[in-house]
């Protein structure tokens, strides 16, 4: 069964969806988010030479509306992903939401720009209960300051995962907007700015665009923590951090099925890497890493088992 928001509601992010109800807390779990473009001459106009999308860009975070809002001034992050494509403004309002707790983790598709008949998929994104709430964006390129997002739409269903349809899928349409920050009313760049800076408004029914959706994201449900794992969730500790020294300490991996820890910045990239035997506890050297948070993540190979801890090395 699919679920289809309006413009509106994608934003307001409330949604009815069936879900299958667990009889017990979870502390975190693991989704994959598939993008698919529709983008098409017949719903959108004739479409402009290079037609694309940019990187798709987001993050999970603890409340509603964090990094934007329908209705409501875009922020000089979101301006730059509509406008230009260039996610590096709002990778940096990310981060600061996440050096204050407000955020989780960066979502960056580090891929090529998607055509405009792509699709690209993020794999096992482990989400924790504390950021529930899932924020996507990406330009319509090229154009004045058009783009498509998901805001704030909340992964708990009452006290449980919400685990979307009988197939595990969550999946929205996504309509065009206006980021209210450049004029123009074709497919092209260059264009004035709006003075003053208007609002984001949908583009539903303006021309070049009609009602039909031009793309959609499914968000699949892949597994969450059984009680057992909020156990080990609990257990295992990362040590210590801060870490001035050039090294951390994972302690309560043995018999975990634990067999892998994995480091990241805070852009997504993968840094470090390595083997976890069954030892009590384990030492990574870290002191060729720059000063910063990264993301700590300690897996089983059949991906089943997701242990996350952000650390700050000085």
């Amino acid at each position: 069964m699919k679920t289809t928001l309006t413009p509106l509601k994608l934003f307001a992010a409330f949604v009815v969806l069936f879900t299958i109800s667990t009889t017990f807390s979870q502390s975190s779990a693991i989704y994959e988010i598939t993008f698919t473009s529709v983008w098409n001459a017949s719903d959108h106009g004739t479409l402009p030479g290079g037609a694309h999308w940019s990187n798709v860009i987001g993050a999970n975070h603890k409340n509603e509306n964090e990094f934007l809002q329908m209705g409501m001034m875009a922020s000089t992050g979101i301006e730059n992903v509509a406008e230009l494509g260039s996610n590096g403004a709002f990778i940096g309002e990310i981060n600061t939401r996440i050096n204050n707790n407000l955020a989780e983790q960066l979502i960056n598709e580090s891929a090529l720009p998607i055509s405009a008949t792509g699709s690209y998929t993020f794999p096992n994104i482990t989400f924790d209960e504390e950021f529930p709430y899932l924020t996507l964006a990406s330009m319509i390129a090229p154009s004045p300051d058009w783009f498509i997002a998901i805001n704030s739409f909340n992964l708990r269903d009452g006290g449980n995962w919400n685990q979307g349809d009988i197939n595990g899928e969550i999946n929205f349409d996504l309509f065009p907007y206006d980021a209210g920050t450049e004029e123009g009313t074709t497919y092209m760049l260059s264009n004035p700015p709006t003075v003053p800076q208007g609002n984001i408004t949908s583009l539903v029914n303006v021309a070049p665009f009609n009602d039909q959706r031009i793309g959609y994201f499914t968000i699949k449900f892949i597994s969450s923590l059984s009680v057992d794992e909020e156990t080990l969730n609990d257990k295992i500790k990362v040590f210590p951090n801060p870490t001035s020294d050039g090294y951390l300490t994972l302690s309560g991996i043995q018999n975990s099925g634990i067999n892998r820890v994995e480091v990241h910045n805070l852009l997504g990239k993968l840094v470090l890497s390595e083997s976890i035997n069954n030892d009590t506890s384990k030492t990574i050297d870290v002191s060729q890493l720059t000063t910063g948070i990264y993301i700590t993540k300690l897996t089983s190979d059949d991906g089943k088992l997701n242990v996350t801890r952000k650390v700050v090395i000085k």
